[in-house]
């Protein structure tokens, strides 16, 4: 018998151009990350676009160092053109949570028209949707314009019941920002492990970097800082989920010991109020700041220290971010900081909830000063290799062209 003949091999196929998707552009890390990724992949020479619901309606608050209304946004699509980024808009409805909210429903096929008419004029090579809730716009593009898509898991989202787990339509390749997150699509959404990459969310690191002496002289300026006070920062929502309080406490033991300790808390959320009542209430309202919505890199500049009280994270970028400030970390060991931190050697861990264990921690960093920079050092390195935009848009675009390419022999 004549030798079996093998088909020949397909040429592997270039990615040109990505469609992110995405609900809205909102408050948070999930918006960052987007512009972010999507800046990186036209340094890389790939265009990219996003279709969204747009920006949540924006807010004000008073800024503390003017004392003037200050409107409070994330990037908006004006942000991404301007980056390079052209934007579709599609109206996407929420899901629906109560039975009254049901109707919304009726609005998912003119956001489906809207989303297969962006994707029909800007022509991707693959779609990458950023939420749950455009998967199914993702899915419906995929099978019926023939177009793969890759899906990012921003957070951990255990399956509500089998049905939420059979309605969750994930890409060809699923990017998970954490080891829990990988862990738990594996296990409670079957999906199977080749699929699965670890791609940790990183940010720029040419604006997050380790200030100059004047520039770290000039944050501190822009707080009020005096000389020797040591600083915690913390930046994010002020969330049950954060258990910000945790920092109050602490700062409230170290104060007690006399130590000379300020914490800036930069963020706004539901639990705002009760942070600044129960500073008041333990004597340290002078000691704890709440900026509102700040900057994160002009915070970091003027901490010693960044503190992440967290119950649960998927992978907080904003760890990554203070890492490449130069900033040591103290963590509770939560979603992806379990990764970014090596306790002992590039970050320091404790207990959630307990603030003596991080007084205590804050009190051995305030006391070596040398292992205090000698972390921040290592952090800084492993975060410019493995946390960085750069370090991410290689493994996502690597990703792009395997999704592309799934299934050609």
């Amino acid at each position: 018998m004549p030798p079996a003949t093998q088909a020949p091999t397909l040429p592997r196929k270039r990615v040109q151009r990505v469609l992110f998707l995405a609900p809205y552009l909102g408050d948070g890390g999930i918006n960052t990350h987007m512009l972010t990724l999507g800046s990186a992949l036209e340094k890389l020479g790939l265009e990219v676009a996003i279709c969204s619901g747009g920006a949540l309606a924006g807010r004000t608050h008073l800024d503390i160092t003017t004392g003037q209304p200050q409107v409070v946004r994330s990037p908006v699509p004006a942000d991404y053109e301007r980056a390079g980024i052209r934007h579709f808009g599609a109206a996407i409805p929420a899901s629906p949570h109560r039975i009254g909210e049901l109707p919304q429903l009726l609005l998912i096929p003119v956001a489906m028209w809207q989303v297969l008419r962006a994707i029909r004029k800007f022509r991707p090579d693959v779609v990458h949707s950023h939420s749950r809730q455009m998967g199914l716009y993702a899915r419906v593009a995929q099978l019926l314009l023939g177009v793969p898509f890759v899906s990012s898991v921003h957070s951990p989202v255990t399956p509500r019941n089998r049905l939420w787990a059979a309605t969750t339509f994930l890409g060809v390749r699923v990017l998970a920002v954490s080891d829990e997150i990988r862990a738990s699509l594996i296990r409670d959404y079957r999906v199977s492990p080749e699929r699965v990459r670890m791609v940790p969310p990183g940010p720029d690191e040419e604006h997050f970097r380790p200030p100059t002496p004047d520039e770290r002289r000039a944050a501190r300026r822009q707080w009020g800082l005096m000389e020797g006070e040591f600083v915690l920062a913390f930046v994010g929502s002020l969330t049950e989920n954060k258990h910000p309080e945790t920092l109050v406490e602490a700062v409230a033991d170290l104060a007690a010991d006399d130590r000379d300790v300020v914490a800036l808390i930069a963020g706004r959320g539901p639990v705002e109020d009760a942070v600044s009542a129960r500073a008041a209430e333990r004597g340290v309202g002078d000691r704890v700041r709440l900026l509102g919505y700040q900057d994160a890199r002009s915070v970091l500049w003027a901490a010693d220290a960044f503190v992440l009280p967290s119950q649960s994270e998927g992978s907080p970028l904003v760890v990554s971010e203070a890492m490449l400030c130069g900033v040591v970390v103290v963590s509770t060991p939560v979603g992806g900081a379990i990764r970014q931190l090596m306790s002992g050697s590039t970050g320091v861990l404790f207990e959630l909830g307990n603030h003596r264990e991080l007084a205590q921690r804050i009190e051995e960093l305030m006391d070596q000063p040398d292992h205090r920079e000698a972390f921040a050092a290592r952090a800084l390195e492993e975060a410019r290799t493995h946390y960085s935009s750069s370090a991410m848009v290689k493994a996502v675009s690597e990703t792009y062209v395997e999704a592309v390419n799934d299934g050609r022999a």
